[in-house]
């Protein structure tokens, strides 16, 4: 499952060929939850510690276009980009340049 954050302690990641509704997965040391991306609804509801919670819905919501672009990409199967690339996509700065052999993509 690529990381494509990390948000308050929690990873957040994007499988590749998930179900819709478009989402991303919070994991902590002691929850797994999910997060819609177009509505910042936490799946299950109260799934994350209440300190965190605030900000990675936070989080999710100031980066819906870019998360938006990831998850179009796994869903295709496609290898996912930075978070960098996909913020400077959805902001309109221009495609970003083709990922080199020795250049990162997401972690994994």
């Amino acid at each position: 499952m690529p990381r494509l954050a990390n948000v308050e302690g929690a990873r957040i990641s994007i499988n590749y060929n998930d179900h819709s509704p478009p989402h991303v997965h919070v994991d902590t040391a002691e929850t797994h939850g999910r997060v819609v991306i177009k509505t910042g609804e936490e799946l299950p509801p109260g799934t994350f510690p209440r300190k965190g919670q605030r900000k990675i819905l936070e989080w999710v919501t100031e980066h819906r276009e870019a998360l938006l672009l990831a998850w179009d990409d796994a869903c295709a199967g496609e290898e996912l980009r930075s978070l960098a690339e996909y913020v400077a996509t959805a902001a309109g700065d221009g495609e970003p340049p083709a990922l080199s052999a020795t250049a990162g993509g997401v972690s994994r």
